[in-house]
């Protein structure tokens, strides 16, 4: 029979997987509650770069050993499986040059 960890022994758990998939901890805030992890904020590499889809789908199945996952993440989507967030974004072009009005 597996042992039940304390809620510190799960939040040690986490931080261990989340740092050995350069998860960068400035980015993302989790919290542990015995059956459930949440996530929220960005989830990034430390490099800055994203994930891709199967490196988060590795990384869910180390954390469910610990919890259930839930997310409310800016860019990803962990609560049934992983899916990629996309927002829709509208770019509003800017002039290069500043007109200067002397009077």
């Amino acid at each position: 029979m597996k042992k039940k960890l304390s809620r510190a022994e799960q939040t040690k758990a986490v931080r261990r997987i989340l740092s050995k998939n350069d998860v960068n901890l400035a980015e993302i805030q989790f919290s542990c509650s015995g059956v459930r992890i949440s996530f929220f904020g960005t989830l990034i590499k430390r490099t800055g770069e994203n994930f891709n889809q199967e490196a988060l789908s590795n990384m869910q199945s180390q954390l469910e050993k610990f919890g259930r996952v839930s997310s409310e993440l800016t860019n990803w989507d962990l609560n049934s499986g992983v899916r990629r967030i996309e927002k829709n974004r509208v770019v509003y072009k800017q002039d290069d040059e500043e007109e200067n009005f002397d009077e």
